[in-house]
């Protein structure tokens, strides 16, 4: 759950194991820089009551480096009329395996 400014105040035990225990800080702090402002721009539709869900890839990055494919499902959460924060649910992909080598390139090349 992400709050109106962009917060991340709960995340179930299933995601704190994927991303770890990111409550209090801003949620792009979790996306690829290539997704931040994709990322902030569907945040920013639900908050201002354009959609009621919004479906998009994302590549998360978490405190320990790696990237996540995933999916993330979200909806506004609204109180008395306004909204007031999001709530997300996230699909991962199976990671892609690594393309081959070319033949012809030599072990250093490939690096």
């Amino acid at each position: 759950m992400i709050d109106a400014s962009g917060i991340i105040r709960w995340v179930n035990p299933a995601a704190r194991r994927i991303v770890g225990d990111c409550r209090g800080r801003q949620f792009t702090s979790l996306v690829a820089p290539e997704d931040v402002r994709r990322a902030r721009e569907l945040f920013a539709r639900k908050i201002v009551g354009n959609v009621q869900v919004t479906d998009a890839p994302v590549v998360l990055v978490p405190a320990d480096g790696n990237r996540l494919d995933c999916e993330v499902s979200s909806v506004p959460l609204v109180r008395g009329g306004h909204v007031v924060g999001v709530f997300g649910q996230l699909v991962m992909h199976e990671p892609s395996p690594p393309a081959p080598a070319h033949p012809a390139l030599t072990p250093r090349q490939t690096e």
